[in-house]
């Protein structure tokens, strides 16, 4: 419980400073060059585009796992003919 009351005071400062109190000073305007906007983008897409088709992925991945169990055993075959 005082854990509990410990974080809820944190975040209630937290909350404050974001919501209640004026800036300090002015932020800057936010311009960016063109590849940083698209490859922002990019990464964007990157991670929600998992998280809503995971079946794609899921594949993907499983794909991946069966191709490196096949070279690993093919590395310890070749290593056991070796020797």
């Amino acid at each position: 419980m005082i854990n509990a009351t410990i974080s809820l005071y944190y975040y209630l400062i937290v909350i404050k400073a974001a919501y209640l109190l004026e800036p300090v000073s002015a932020l800057p305007d936010g311009a960016c060059r063109p590849w940083t906007r698209y490859l922002s983008i990019a990464l964007v897409v990157l991670m929600i585009y998992p998280g809503n088709f995971p079946e794609q992925f899921v594949a993907l991945t499983e794909a991946a796992h069966g191709a490196c169990r096949s070279s690993v055993r093919l590395i310890a075959h070749l290593e056991l003919q070796d020797t």
